[in-house]
C-alpha cells in the first residue's frame, strides 16, 4: 500500500475554452479513422467465422 506523503489530490484544472475545444475538435476527427479500422476488424472477423461455418449461429439459416 503506497504511504500517506506520496497520495495527491487533483483540486482544479484550468483549460483555456478555444484550446479545449482544438482538443475536442482533434479528438472527434481521430476518432473516424479509428472507427473505420474497427468496422473493417469486425467485418473480417464475421467472414472469416462465416467461412469457417459459424455463419449459422450468427446468422440464421439461409437457403
Amino acid at each position: 500500500m503506497a504511504e500517506p506523503g506520496n497520495q495527491i489530490t487533483l483540486v482544479d484544472v484550468r483549460i483555456p475554452f478555444w484550446r479545449l475545444v482544438g482538443l475536442l475538435l482533434k479528438l472527434a476527427l481521430a476518432a473516424i479513422p479509428a472507427s473505420i479500422l474497427f468496422v473493417i476488424i469486425v467485418w473480417a472477423t464475421v467472414a472469416i467465422l462465416r467461412l469457417i461455418g459459424f455463419g449459422l449461429l450468427m446468422g440464421g439459416m439461409r437457403v
